[in-house]
């Protein structure tokens, strides 16, 4: 396995070389400062690329290396790995999927993660360490959660009687069959449907029914 290591800190490239030569001994570690600085690696790419980010990198800077490093090296795994903990880089972290990063690595992450994460994104499969999964999950959790209040505001905006017919419209049910259920006439049921459209901003039966499933049954359990 050959392995591009892109740092400015020799120490931590150092000892990202060290966790890799200690599980695969005949392991090609090449240590650079900057993207720009490859140089053999230019002929011969390597299979993962690890490039490290200190605590004060922008995302405007890192998003420009990764597109350098997906230019020169566009078969590689890609690696992001912080030397420091750097708040305005996780919090998207989940955007820097989209320029081919394969793996993320928190500055607490220990040798055994490290090298976890070299062997995942090596098989061409992601990793997150633990501390931001967490991360992702509770930002999943927020989104649902705030889209479940929406929805359910829309819903809030109808009357007894139109959300009821609204929930029978969203199983599928025809204007003469719940007309004849609720004892009104076919015309004021779809009086109640046109009135029901504007005032929870749907135009369709589909978007309806999933306005329904988003409110009363939430796809993430949260308190």
């Amino acid at each position: 396995m050959k392995v591009v290591v892109i740092s400015k800190s020799d120490v931590f490239g150092i000892g990202i070389g060290v966790i890799i030569r200690q599980q695969i001994a005949d392991a090609e570690i090449e240590k650079i400062a900057d993207i720009r600085d490859s140089g053999a690696s230019a002929k011969f790419p390597p299979e993962v690329v690890i490039l490290c980010i200190s605590q004060d990198q922008q995302p405007e800077e890192l998003i420009a290396q990764l597109e350098q490093i997906t230019q020169r090296y566009p078969a590689s795994r890609l690696i992001v790995a912080e030397t420091q903990a750097n708040p305005a880089i996780r919090a998207i972290s989940s955007q820097i999927f989209r320029w081919g990063v394969l793996g993320y690595l928190t500055s607490d992450s220990n040798a055994q993660s490290i090298f976890a994460c070299i062997q995942t994104v090596y098989s061409g499969q992601i990793f997150l360490s633990k501390q931001l999964l967490q991360g992702v999950f509770d930002s999943l959790i927020d989104q649902e959660k705030e889209s479940f209040q929406n929805w359910n505001k829309l819903l809030s905006k109808l009357t007894k009687t139109e959300l009821e017919i609204a929930r029978m419209l969203s199983e599928g049910q025809r204007i003469t069959n719940i007309a004849a259920q609720t004892g009104k006439k076919p015309s004021t049921v779809s009086m109640i449907k046109k009135s029901i459209f504007r005032k929870t901003n749907t135009q369709d039966i589909l978007t309806l029914h999933q306005l329904f499933s988003k409110a009363v049954k939430p796809r993430l359990a949260y308190q």
